[in-house]
């Protein structure tokens, strides 16, 4: 039985305080770990959380990425790029700290989802599964190209420089009161600096043309309805690299699978396919 939510955080090496949440449970079968998307926080995943809590028994790990929700940070920039993957890498310490014997999945969405296949690209890291939901692999509009130029151009002079990046809120869910609550929610913010804007994109473009296989299983969803990131690329992403790695597109959904009408189908989904999939395990401690 999942239990109520407990805070905790780390500091990072530039001092940074990043703020992280627990769902605990006892004898868990999995433990879950959350990486946010861009412009939001690990508290817009905690009816998420608890759901995994409620109809799996998993105990559920989330943060607020540097410059996000309540960490420490410049809004919307980061030193190096790197420094994303190294949050994640935290997160699995944190999670295998206190579930040491137990399947550890990782689950992210958008930008999360994004960070989420590079990290698994590049570090390898000693998990059970993965989940990615609507990657930012390719926008699915065309960015403006004023200031894509402008980041461009003062992505090496003023690293910093920050830009107004707004996401169009009725694009995340068909239902409304997600945008109102998205619009109404102190801890999100639209900025994105020069550098971890251009940064971002590069790696998108990186991740387009990467073939290989996935270290661990992995489950690659999109709702073709989406208007925000590309549901053609991760279907691209997917027939490039198919092995250990199930494709599923949801008709007619947006963004956020999981905050659409048909999210509770869309989680049991998850659910069902985890299932078998995840054995337990005896792993050493990784460090970061």
């Amino acid at each position: 039985m999942q239990q109520s939510p407990e805070y905790f955080h780390w500091t990072d090496e530039r001092g940074q305080r990043i703020e992280a949440v627990h769902y605990p449970a006892e004898r868990p079968p999995v433990v879950l770990g959350f990486v946010h998307g861009i412009n939001e926080h690990a508290g817009r995943y905690a009816h998420v959380m608890e759901w995994f809590g409620q109809h799996g028994g998993f105990a559920c790990l989330g943060y607020d990425r540097q410059g996000y929700g309540r960490s420490g940070g410049r809004p919307g920039y980061a030193v190096r790029y790197t420094d994303y993957l190294d949050e994640i890498a935290r997160l699995v310490v944190a999670c295998e700290r206190r579930y040491p014997d137990t399947p550890l999945v990782l689950y992210g969405h958008s930008m999360g989802g994004h960070l989420l296949l590079t990290y698994l690209i590049k570090r390898r890291p000693d998990i059970s599964a993965a989940i990615i939901t609507a990657p930012h692999l390719e926008l699915a509009f065309q960015p403006n190209p004023f200031l894509v130029t402008v980041g461009k151009l003062l992505r090496g002079i003023a690293p910093k420089f920050t830009q107004s990046n707004p996401l169009e809120l009725d694009a995340l869910s068909r239902d409304p009161a997600v945008a109102e609550a998205f619009a109404a929610d102190p801890l999100t913010h639209d900025k994105i600096s020069t550098k971890t804007g251009m940064d971002i994109l590069d790696n998108a473009n990186w991740l387009n043309e990467w073939t290989g296989t996935l270290p661990v299983p992995t489950l690659l969803m999109h709702g073709d309805a989406d208007r925000l990131t590309s549901h053609a690329a991760s279907r691209a992403f997917a027939a490039r690299n198919p092995e250990d790695l199930t494709w599923k597109s949801w008709p007619g959904l947006y963004h956020e699978l999981h905050n659409e009408p048909e999210k509770e189908e869309v989680m049991a989904f998850v659910l069902e396919w985890l299932g078998g999939r995840v054995v337990p395990v005896h792993r050493p401690s990784q460090s970061v």
